[in-house]
């Protein structure tokens, strides 16, 4: 494979020298072949990456856009976080006649991306490219807060298995052991990612009527606070709104006056039915008429 690698005869490559290629494994964000019993291949692999990337965005600016995509599918299968995250962006946007807005493939591919992220080993020598991940999450954002009013059916899988990614994310970015090797600069990429991850679980469970985990993840957003980063901040001042509607929209009654049901999903709270004759009280359906037959009215509650 590392043969195959350093003399991979590509024409789109171009006649790129080898000391022309900055070689960086965290701009490269490559997952390492661990099983290779050849000592040198992770370093063979970045190589030939890093020049598909470089080629690939050379191609790009020169209009050539379906050879672009190519190479960046090519270092995507190659284990390249950056690649998958560039083709996230790419379908999110469009790219004039040659590529259409596509929610679906973008959202994959950024998903992709992090997956190969969290396959990267983080330790006290090397930690993950936080500004990837925060383009990455910016651009999931972007989609959630444009795409989610009117998402089809067909998309729900792939709205939910965003949330399970970006909830491992947000797992690994609140580790003690992840956050003792930060400086502030990382810091501030760590709290601005939690704040676009949070946010994405806040719209993700007010859309589905869950009021009280949205207005959750809401408070974790406020909570983590402004960063430094302006999108991110923008989220924490959108998230202190969002938590004011949400309390305008919750009932004055929120669980069953008699059995204690008390559900968590706006649509089944407001099936709780208020009592017309005290309208102290409200009950589910079968616990209605049992509270109907013994309420004595207002008069009742006076002493």
């Amino acid at each position: 494979m590392g043969s195959t690698l350093s003399h991979c005869a590509c024409s789109d490559l171009g006649e790129t020298n080898e000391y022309e290629i900055t070689l960086s494994h965290q701009v490269v964000s490559l997952v390492p072949e661990f099983n290779s019993e050849d000592g040198d291949i992770n370093t063979i692999t970045a190589t030939f990456v890093t020049k598909l990337l470089q080629t690939a965005e050379h191609k790009l600016k020169s209009h050539e856009y379906t050879k672009s995509i190519n190479l960046l599918q090519r270092a995507t299968q190659l284990g390249s976080a950056k690649a998958a995250a560039k083709l996230g962006t790419i379908y999110s946007q469009g790219l004039n006649a040659t590529i259409a807005q596509d929610f679906s493939t973008a959202a994959a591919y950024y998903f992709l991306a992090l997956k190969l992220i969290m396959m990267i080993p983080c330790t006290s020598c090397y930690i993950w490219d936080l500004s990837l991940v925060l383009d990455i999450v910016v651009g999931l954002t972007d989609l959630y807060r444009r795409e989610l009013n009117h998402h089809n059916e067909a998309d729900t899988d792939i709205i939910d298995c965003g949330v399970k990614i970006m909830r491992c994310i947000d797992d690994k970015l609140r580790d003690p052991f992840f956050i003792r090797v930060l400086d502030f600069n990382d810091v501030q990429l760590q709290r601005a990612i939690r704040i676009h991850v949070n946010f994405c679980f806040a719209i993700t469970f007010m859309m589905a009527g869950e009021i009280y985990e949205s207005r959750m993840s809401f408070r974790e957003v406020e909570a983590i606070g402004e960063c430094g980063h302006e999108n991110a901040d923008l989220l924490v001042l959108k998230a202190r709104e969002h938590i004011q509607w949400l309390d305008s929209q919750l009932p004055n009654f929120t669980d069953c006056a008699l059995c204690k049901y008390a559900p968590t999903n706006l649509k089944d709270i407001k099936t709780l039915e208020i009592c017309s004759k005290c309208q102290d009280v409200a009950c589910c359906e079968e616990c209605k008429s049992i509270h109907n037959s013994s309420c004595l009215g207002p008069l009742e509650n006076t002493n």
